[in-house]
């Protein structure tokens, strides 16, 4: 591989994805054909389902993981060559939370990985949750720009009192338990729930469907702050 050091990280391609497993023998190697079919560079992972923490190299990738001491639940990152250089510090702080600072062109990148209890769960495991995301979230850095990815079993509705932190273009029309939690989360950090911005078909929101076709699931909700998106929006378009 040629040496990259010097290369300046002006874009990235990025995900994020409930792999349900990766304890499974050749669900890794199908994980990353999927990741070079859709060509990301960086995706975070929800439930790997390894235990301790660490990195792994696979061929032109690097699997960076957060997980307990029992094959249950576990976040990371996936990560390409191309742009593992600039990956500058990767933390694991529990099996639901991580997160990874990127050296980019203009400002570095922090990408949070979270994985929330699902909706059924007591308020107290909820409760947890969110208390150690704001704790990680308050310890980075303000000079730092923040995004928030993962699989937080939320349902975003379109409620009007909950703008500017969300769109008009998410899947639901009324937020359940999980949606709120996230949508005040990210309204006391002055944070935009994008993915609820961009417009779309309903079949295009949807990332799963139950097997008797009543109960869908929308994209994952993509945080970010909203000074990224002003420090965007300054940058010429191919420089993103």
């Amino acid at each position: 591989m040629p040496r990259m050091e010097n290369v300046e990280l002006k874009d990235f391609t990025t995900g994020t994805w409930n792999v349900r497993t990766l304890y499974k023998p050749g669900n890794l190697t199908t994980a990353i054909l999927e990741l070079e079919r859709y060509r990301l560079d960086i995706i975070a992972i929800q439930e790997v389902r390894w235990t301790g923490e660490g990195s792994l190299k696979t061929g032109n990738w690097t699997v960076f993981h957060s997980c307990g001491d029992e094959h249950q639940g576990g976040v990371g990152f996936i990560v390409n060559d191309k742009i593992l250089h600039r990956v500058k510090k990767f933390k694991a702080v529990n099996d639901r939370i991580c997160h990874m600072e990127l050296e980019c062109r203009w400002f570095n990148v922090i990408l949070i990985n979270g994985y929330a209890p699902t909706e059924d769960k007591e308020d107290e495991i909820k409760d947890i949750f969110y208390v150690n995301l704001e704790n990680e979230c308050d310890r980075i850095p303000t000079n730092k720009v923040k995004i928030l990815l993962g699989d937080f079993n939320a349902k975003i509705g379109q409620e009007v009192e909950y703008r500017p932190t969300i769109g008009k273009e998410s899947l639901h029309r009324t937020s359940n338990d999980n949606g709120t939690r996230l949508v005040n989360f990210a309204t006391i950090r002055n944070m935009i729930i994008s993915s609820t911005t961009f417009p779309h078909k309903d079949i295009h929101k949807e990332t799963w469907v139950s097997p008797s076709g009543q109960i869908k699931k929308p994209n994952r909700p993509c945080c970010s702050g909203q000074t990224f998106q002003e420090m965007r929006h300054g940058c010429p378009e191919h420089e993103r």
